[in-house]
């Protein structure tokens, strides 16, 4: 059987050392206190989870966000697809926060109404 070790060479990454301080769950972790660990690979630890694979969110999931956006007043199918004929002004909006909204790059998405009201000022004026 291959040690983790080996495995980190195989890949070229023989210099990178996964330890406890790179787990999400260091502190407050008991193994680390009972048993006085210092390095470790994943496969040690039943519970090791890197930071690196984790983000955090700027609040959570369902947590009132504001958006600018405008609604479509009227329009047609074309060809299989929707044509917009006419666009409603630009207005902040009051949605849930989701994992879809952070994909899409938060570009429109604010934390306050006050935020979000003064980028829609700043729209306009352009």
């Amino acid at each position: 059987m291959i040690t983790p070790k080996e495995t980190l060479k195989i890949y070229g990454m023989e210099n990178l050392r996964m330890t406890c301080k790179d787990c999400i769950h260091y502190d407050v972790c008991d193994a680390l206190e009972m048993n006085g660990i210092s390095k470790i690979y994943p496969s040690q630890c039943g519970c090791y989870k890197p930071k690196s694979r984790f983000i955090e969110l700027p609040c959570e999931v369902g947590q009132k966000v504001y958006s600018i956006n405008r609604k479509a007043i009227g329009g047609h199918w074309e060809e299989g697809r929707y044509i917009v004929d006419k666009w409603d002004s630009f207005k902040v909006c009051e949605i849930p926060f989701s994992l879809t909204l952070w994909e899409c790059g938060w570009k429109d998405i604010f934390l306050t109404k006050e935020e979000a009201e003064k980028a829609l000022e700043e729209r306009n004026k352009k």
